[in-house]
């Protein structure tokens, strides 16, 4: 029982996670965050707490996207989706039925963008410039698309409040992490050659 919450402001990407775990009779406040970096991704997790600590902590870090903007869909489809179902089938979480690999969803930011990672592994793009996943997930999106007027992580956090306010399993803290885009590095500039 999740609500993570994602948003695109003026090239910068904010992720938002509530803390709560739940086993439908039982819910406990959690410690450790569905929220986190690693390399240059930030990304916010539902369902099992053991997916999102193997992509945490497993393995080598994340492959670096592609130079191209316009390639980042694609690189994400097929060799970042194939880093995590290893990470995934060496973790022993991958579910096959029939064929079909299986996990959970969850939102992926980088280099300015965010994609929903569906349990099928297939990668999605809003054309909105936010997307929710979890439990509270259609709650959250309502509340976005009429706080467009608002901050962005006051967005967040109101999106947030509405799920927990309606659904059950998601709650405080909420915790928020920015990906801004990366700085250009300046290339001094060189010295002048004089010849004798």
């Amino acid at each position: 029982m999740t609500c993570i919450v994602g948003l695109i402001d003026k090239g910068n990407v904010l992720i938002g996670a509530d803390s709560i775990a739940s086993n439908y009779q039982n819910t406990w406040v959690l410690r450790n965050r569905k929220v986190f970096r690693r390399g240059v991704y930030i990304m916010g997790f539902t369902g099992s707490p053991r997916m999102q600590q193997l992509i945490m902590y497993a393995g080598e870090d994340p492959p670096r996207p592609p130079q191209k903007k316009t390639d980042l869909h694609r690189f994400l489809c097929m060799d970042w989706v194939n880093w995590v179902r290893e990470i995934y089938k060496s973790g022993g979480i991958l579910r096959t039925q029939e064929g079909v690999e299986s996990a959970g969803s969850f939102l992926v930011a980088t280099q300015g963008r965010l994609f929903h990672v569906e349990s099928d592994f297939q990668v999605g793009e809003s054309a909105c410039g936010f997307d929710a996943v979890g439990s509270g997930d259609e709650v959250a999106l309502g509340s976005l698309f009429t706080s467009k007027d608002m901050p962005p992580r006051k967005r967040i956090h109101t999106a947030l409040a509405a799920a927990e306010q309606w659904c059950e399993g998601v709650g405080r803290p909420f915790r928020i992490l920015t990906l801004s885009p990366p700085q250009e590095k300046k290339t001094p500039p060189s010295s002048p050659t004089t010849t004798e």
